[in-house]
């Protein structure tokens, strides 16, 4: 039996939209909580209403003249806090940002929480720990 992935995603897109709903199925997701993306997750919601450790949807503000890479590194303490190593659950070994691009403050921030491999995606990067 292979070992279950413990993935966090983190969307700073604004319109992620209809996206959210495929992504929160595979993986536990912070949004942020722009109109567009509040009518989707409000949604999942609705129709999901039992919380799950490994997948789900947690929304969250950020200021309008905040940019994305700030946006990102704030909440890194808070998501390491629910889905770290000292919560009650398994610790995330996969962590995905969408909407920002690795910047050397976020690749070290992101190291600081254990994380030692990075790759790029399309729209973002991967951050994943060690085996």
């Amino acid at each position: 039996m292979s070992e279950r992935i413990n993935k966090v995603t983190l969307v700073l897109e604004p319109d992620f939209g209809d996206r959210l709903a495929s992504l929160a199925a595979i993986s536990h997701v912070w949004i942020i909580d722009t109109p567009a993306n509040h009518t989707v997750a409000s949604e999942y919601w609705a129709q999901n209403p039992k919380s799950e450790v490994e997948t789900g949807i947690i929304t969250f503000k950020s200021p309008e003249n905040e940019s994305r890479w700030e946006s990102c590194l704030k909440m890194l303490d808070t998501i390491d806090l629910h889905h770290g190593e000292y919560s009650s659950n398994p610790p995330y070994s996969v962590f995905e940002v969408i909407g920002a691009p690795l910047t050397q403050a976020l690749k070290s921030a992101i190291e600081g929480l254990g994380f030692r491999n990075f790759e790029p995606m399309i729209e973002g990067f991967r951050a994943s720990r060690d085996s």
